[in-house]
């Protein structure tokens, strides 16, 4: 029987499926989800904005800021959990280079009974460079891998 279901999440359409998957499989055998996203440390979108030099100039960024609030791969993931229905779940960041390498760490940590992840993640740039995650995960995992297209 399942107890724990790991589902790597990074917002790509194919994770958040595997999410969707993994919620319907969770239901049936009242499994815990825990659910990774790994963030690249030195991704630049994520830098922090300057500071305004004055209030016109704070009210103005602020504007822009809400007009362009990108949703979060956390965001996008919490509300399909909220959809479902489900509450029986962790999420965790996750802070790596190497998303496969954290990732296979917190199997070792979380040690889930099977993972659920997504075939094509978002990164397809770094998936020729350096290889596909979910290849990765699944060659290194020791419960059984689902992938999800």
């Amino acid at each position: 029987m399942l107890k724990k279901i790991l589902v790597p999440v990074d917002g790509s359409d194919s994770s958040l499926r595997a999410l969707e998957y993994a919620i319907n499989l969770a239901k049936l055998t009242n499994a815990q989800l825990s659910i990774v996203e790994v963030v690249v440390p030195y991704d630049l979108t994520k830098l922090p904005k300057r500071k305004p030099k004055n209030e016109a100039e704070a009210k103005a960024m602020a504007k822009q800021e809400a007009a362009t609030h990108v949703i979060t791969n956390e965001e996008k993931a919490t509300d399909i959990l909220k959809k479902e229905g489900c509450t029986n779940y962790k999420y965790y960041n996750l802070i790596s280079i190497d998303p496969a390498d954290r990732i296979l760490k917190a199997i070792e940590h979380l040690e889930p009974d099977t993972i659920v992840m997504g075939h094509r993640g978002m990164g397809t740039f770094f998936g020729v460079l350096m290889g596909s995650v979910a290849v990765k995960i699944a060659q290194g995992a020791d419960c059984p891998v689902i992938l999800v297209k």
